[in-house]
């Protein structure tokens, strides 16, 4: 199509929407920082994409040059991912009276609320977020990956919402392997798996999860938690391991290559994601997708992946007792489990199989 697309980023982040995108218009124009150049280029790799010819990426030098975009830019419609680009692309659109396309993927405060931050860093950042969520909200489209997230937009005022968990699974790449190459390489064949994949960061609640090992391995002793993946929590959560008396019992990964994560979810007996908040949970339904039960919060828009006691269990966020059983159940009931792998595949393939996302997608932008 003969349209002029921006998307206005800050770190230049969803290499499938600007893949998606690249691939219905002629030409799409990528505003970002130029200290994320290498970030974009890695996450782009990370999927195993190369960036299209079509986009035309703009670093710029700081913040500040957001203000000094030029406004005799024809564009048909803007895209921002979140406060900070939404805010820049919300005075864009005003200089030039184009459409704002606003993707909204998880409740930007509530993160910051769980962070780590100092107090008055906290105030400052969830008063400025509101102030611009309220403002790019009500005067926007907005696109949320959950139900949870259409109801957060729609407290800031959004009027205009649709829910689209626009990333998908590739399920012709998260399959069940038959043999784990990572079970064979850490010696793992004697003991039972509990796995999270996830940024190792305070929304994540992932200490809860390590004090629920301590009562998990009351019951089951041959038992060992696996955490893949990066984040700035990572120090501190081998400092709590120790702490706890749980080194030999937990394992650090740390990054995996995307095309390697498959061996990693097949490996498991069960996959935990304990959120305090989640926009939608990814790695629950890529989990899902490679027929590993599934344990995980009742928070955000998790319940759209986990139907309680159908493709999944849910726990109550940060209850290290209640997740201790939980686990346990799912580890011990070979049944159940086997009953909601079934339904969570089946679930996952019909809801969130990354063709058929993009291809509502791509229909919903058409119609913009």
């Amino acid at each position: 199509m003969n349209k002029n697309i921006m998307f206005v980023s800050v770190d230049g982040s969803h290499p499938d929407i600007l893949n998606s995108l690249a691939g219905i218009y002629e030409n799409l124009i990528l505003f970002a920082l130029k200290k994320h150049k290498q970030s974009l280029e890695d996450r782009f790799r990370y999927l195993g994409y190369k960036i299209p010819k079509n986009i035309n990426i703009v670093y710029l030098d700081s913040y500040l040059s957001y203000f000094n975009i030029k406004s005799d830019l024809k564009i048909d419609f803007i895209v921002a991912n979140c406060p900070l680009s939404g805010f820049f692309a919300y005075l864009y659109k005003s200089k030039i009276n184009s459409k704002l396309l606003f993707l909204m993927c998880q409740d930007f405060i509530e993160y910051i609320q769980v962070s780590k931050f100092n107090i008055i860093k906290k105030c400052f950042m969830i008063s400025l977020y509101k102030f611009i969520l309220r403002k790019v909200c009500k005067d926007s489209q907005v696109l949320v990956l959950s139900n949870y997230l259409k109801k957060r937009a729609e407290f800031y005022g959004a009027k205009n919402v649709v829910v689209i968990p626009i990333y998908g699974v590739n399920m012709s790449l998260f399959k069940r392997k038959k043999s784990s190459i990572f079970k064979n390489e850490y010696r793992l064949k004697c003991l039972k798996i509990i796995l999270v994949v996830s940024r190792l960061s305070s929304e994540k609640g992932l200490i809860y999860l390590i004090d629920a090992l301590n009562l998990i391995k009351k019951e089951i002793k041959n038992v060992k938690l696996i955490f893949a993946g990066k984040g700035p929590l990572r120090k501190y959560l081998e400092f709590y391991v120790h702490s706890k008396g749980l080194s030999d019992d937990v394992l650090f990964l740390g990054h995996i290559p995307y095309s390697n994560l498959p061996d990693y979810y097949s490996s498991a007996d069960v996959f935990v994601l304990p959120s305090l908040k989640e926009g939608l949970g990814l790695s629950i339904a890529e989990a899902m997708s490679c027929s590993v039960p599934v344990v995980a919060s009742n928070t955000g828009g998790i319940p759209d992946l986990v139907l309680d006691g159908k493709t999944g269990l849910l726990v109550n966020p940060a209850d290290s007792k209640r997740l201790a059983e939980v686990i346990l159940i799912v580890l011990n009931d070979k049944k159940l489990a086997s009953m909601m792998v079934h339904n969570a595949y089946k679930y996952i393939r019909q809801n969130y199989e990354k063709k058929k996302v993009m291809h509502r997608f791509i229909s919903f932008i058409k119609k913009m």
